[in-house]
Order: C-alpha cells, then structure tokens, then sequence
C-alpha cells in the first residue's frame, strides 16, 4: 500500500546552518590542504592518498554500494566479491591520489618536473 511519509529530521532553517557550517569546514579543509600538502615528500604525499582513499571508501557507504552495484552490473560474475571491491577501493585511491598531486603540484618547477613527470610517445609533442 502506501508508505507512512516520514517527517524531515531538519527543518529549512535548520538545514541551512547546518549547509553554511559544511561549507565553512569544506572551505577550511581545502585552505589547509593548499598549506600542508605541498610541505610533504612525494612518497609522504603519496602513502596519505593511499590511506585517505582506502578511508573513503569505507567510509562512503553510498558511494561504495553504487561502484559495487554497477560493477556487478558490467561483470556479473566474471568478477569475484572481493575483486569487485578491491576494484572500488582502488578507484578511491586513485581519485585522492590525483586530488593530493592537484596540491602537491605547486612544488612543481621547470627544474624538477622530469623527476615527476612521464611522458609517452614524446615525439608527438615536440
């Protein structure tokens, strides 16, 4: 039949502080990183993605249900539980790795990129 309909737990107003402080921690958190993520090594910088990405993962139930649900979808069976997971878990990786290195960035300088940099079929851009 008809399911009972739910009251909000926040009202409007409540919502909207709720939004602003968010945003100001949201806002926070990205100035912070723009000052310490650059001060780390490049290994430092990279076993934190490792670690936040692995976090993440765990941590964002929502977003984990739908990647393992989607790659159910694309794979069925052809892929195990645990790979399917190792494969989202990855993903997270992956995503906080590029996230830091956007940070890490500013210590890149026209003396040091080769060091950091790869390129392919370099010949291309020449």
């Amino acid at each position: 039949m008809f399911a009972a309909r739910v009251k909000p737990a926040y009202t409007g107003a409540m919502r909207a502080v709720w939004k602003k402080i968010r945003y100001r921690l949201e806002w926070l958190g990205l100035k912070s990183a723009t000052k310490f993520i650059p001060l780390l090594s490049r290994k430092a910088c990279y076993r934190l993605a490792l670690f936040l990405g692995s976090l993440g993962a765990v941590l964002d139930r929502r977003g984990r249900r739908v990647a393992l649900s989607n790659l159910h979808v694309v794979f069925g069976d052809e892929i195990s539980a645990e790979g399917r997971a190792q494969i989202v878990r990855e993903s997270y990786q992956h995503f906080a790795r590029t996230m830091l290195d956007f940070f890490w960035s500013p210590r890149l300088t026209s003396q040091n990129f080769a060091r950091y940099v790869e390129f392919e079929n370099r010949q291309r851009w020449d």
